[in-house]
């Protein structure tokens, strides 16, 4: 099978885009730790003020994750193995065909049922809808393809159409 790539969020990861994130992600990092050391030398550190700081630190640290792509959630299909990012901050999971005991489709959502009964639910958001249904065709040809039984799918031949 032939390596293919989904992304699972709503944002945008071109070049233009992570640059801007990375730079305006340390510009706020920079902005929270110079505001930091002037208005505590200043001897004006109210709780407000701390907690802008604090925001703007973070947010800060978001961008900068973001920027460089660690933020991303998507699924990679590649062989016998699904590489799949499922939250924003996880680790990214290899899943190889004969690990999987099963796969659940439902609207807006994917189940994978493994070997040693830990259970992976993929949610599918509603933005994208086209891109949903190709993951969802993708994965039913994975599953015929390496033998993994699937649960939710209706074949082309009883029900005719898919939703889209």
């Amino acid at each position: 099978m032939e390596t293919r790539k989904f992304r699972l969020d709503t944002a945008e990861h071109d070049t233009v885009t992570r640059l801007l994130k990375a730079f305006f992600g340390i510009v706020c990092f920079v902005s929270s730790i110079v505001t930091f050391v002037v208005m505590s030398r200043a001897g004006q550190l109210p709780t407000v003020t701390i907690a802008a700081i604090v925001f703007l630190f973070l947010f800060g640290v978001w961008l900068i994750l973001a920027g460089s792509g660690l933020t991303e959630r998507y699924m990679i299909i590649s062989g016998d193995v699904i590489i799949l990012k499922e939250s924003l901050l996880s680790r990214a999971r290899r899943l190889k065909a004969s690990g999987i005991r099963m796969i659940e489709f439902s609207q807006l959502k994917v189940s994978f049922f493994l070997e040693g009964g830990e259970v992976i639910h993929l949610r599918l958001g509603a933005y994208y809808r086209e891109s949903s249904l190709r993951l969802m065709e993708t994965m039913e040809e994975y599953s015929s393809l390496y033998g993994v039984a699937t649960k939710g799918i209706i074949p082309d031949n009883e029900e005719g159409n898919h939703e889209g």
